[in-house]
């Protein structure tokens, strides 16, 4: 009986904690966009990021990726070319 109890909490918790982890990244992420785009000229070749943010700028443009991960195999990709978020899943 106990373990049919677990088992629906264990998902809600999984999907409530990956809806959280989006939205925090989601915010770091803006903070990290915002800064960059009162840079006029040149973005950085490398960007100090922290907490499963990646930066990567293009090697033969001015343009820029953010990425985080959510969990659930599904990354968020923000692109400066098109200044637009992209998700990406487990089965793409």
């Amino acid at each position: 009986m106990k373990l049919i109890l677990v088992i629906p909490i264990f998902l809600l918790c999984q999907i409530v904690s990956s809806f959280t982890v989006n939205k925090i990244q989601k915010i770091r992420c803006e903070k990290i966009i915002t800064k960059l785009q009162k840079r006029s000229e040149n973005f950085p070749e490398t960007l100090e990021t922290n907490f499963g943010i990646e930066y990567k700028k293009s090697k033969f443009s001015n343009n820029y990726e953010l990425k985080y991960e959510t969990g659930f195999f599904v990354r968020e990709i923000f692109s400066s070319e098109n200044r637009d978020w992209k998700s990406y899943g487990w089965n793409d």
